[in-house]
């Protein structure tokens, strides 16, 4: 089979759009690259992953012609085609909708991010497959979510604090939650746009997936960050540094409006939806 040949892009706004076609789990990526101006406002989602290792040692077959990919995107693409089940995966992933041995283009590219990323459906940010405990994370975050979600409705309707009760240091879930905040991703520098621009994100670990809000939410926790001496304990110095940082993080994408829906009965006052996390069939 050939190796695949791009085609140049043409326009200052012209990105590609990778399509994924269906597939067992067991067999190689395939589909076509489609070529779009973000002016046109198309329909996407994006990915955000580790590059990890540079081993190509894996390939996906695009309109007829081979591409290597790195591992950790094979990996990647895999899980979001099993995602989308008999549907076509319609997504823009860095490694593959940018020549990246074409330099101009690449640093053209780069200068688009703030646009594909605010423009894109969902951001689906990929972490690997389950480990380390990863398997408890989304039960532990449902019971912290809970908590602070019933300090803020006491909070409303009767006055009090907002001092949500978190699971006590023992809890097997701070260690989890720590391993899980050192995963790699965590500490890309692109993060900040992957994370903060996009309207939706989506977070997917081995079998599961958590709804942005669990996430942004906990980074918004103020009891989380007048209890950092005591998250080191129980999370680990980087784990809890981590959990620091991307407490701005939360408030960029707050002031941004992302994720918060306002009661137009009640100017200013969000609605607080509780989304919860869920197994992939």
């Amino acid at each position: 089979m050939t190796t695949y040949t791009y085609r140049p892009l043409e326009g200052e706004c012209s990105i590609r759009i990778l399509g994924i076609s269906p597939a067992p789990d067991d067999h190689q990526l395939s589909g076509t690259l489609f070529y779009a101006s973000l002016d046109d406002k198309p329909t996407f989602d994006t990915l955000s992953y580790t590059w990890g290792a540079p081993d190509f040692s894996s390939r996906i077959t695009i309109d007829g012609q081979e591409l290597a990919i790195a591992a950790n995107l094979d990996s990647a693409l895999r899980a979001m085609r099993s995602r989308s089940g008999t549907e076509p995966t319609i997504i823009w992933a860095d490694g593959i909708c940018i020549n990246q041995k074409d330099i101009p283009e690449r640093n053209h590219q780069v200068r688009l991010m703030h646009g594909v990323y605010s423009e894109c459906r969902t951001c689906l940010i990929y972490l690997g497959e389950e480990a380390d405990g990863s398997h408890e994370v989304p039960g532990f975050l449902t019971k912290i979510y809970s908590s602070h979600i019933r300090s803020l409705i006491n909070s409303c309707t009767r006055g009090q604090p907002v001092n949500p009760v978190l699971p006590l240091a023992e809890d097997s879930g701070w260690k989890a939650l720590g391993a899980f905040m050192r995963r790699p991703w965590f500490r890309r520098i692109w993060i900040v746009q992957e994370f903060c621009l996009p309207a939706d994100i989506q977070m997917m670990c081995g079998r599961w997936e958590l709804p942005s809000q669990y996430l942004v939410d906990l980074f918004g926790i103020d009891a989380l960050g007048n209890a950092s001496s005591g998250l080191t304990a129980v999370m680990g110095e980087e784990g809890a540094r981590t959990l620091g940082v991307h407490s701005v993080h939360y408030r960029i994408r707050r002031a941004l409006g992302r994720d918060m829906e306002i009661d137009m009965d009640t100017p200013g006052i969000p609605v607080l939806t509780i989304p919860h996390p869920f197994l992939k069939s």
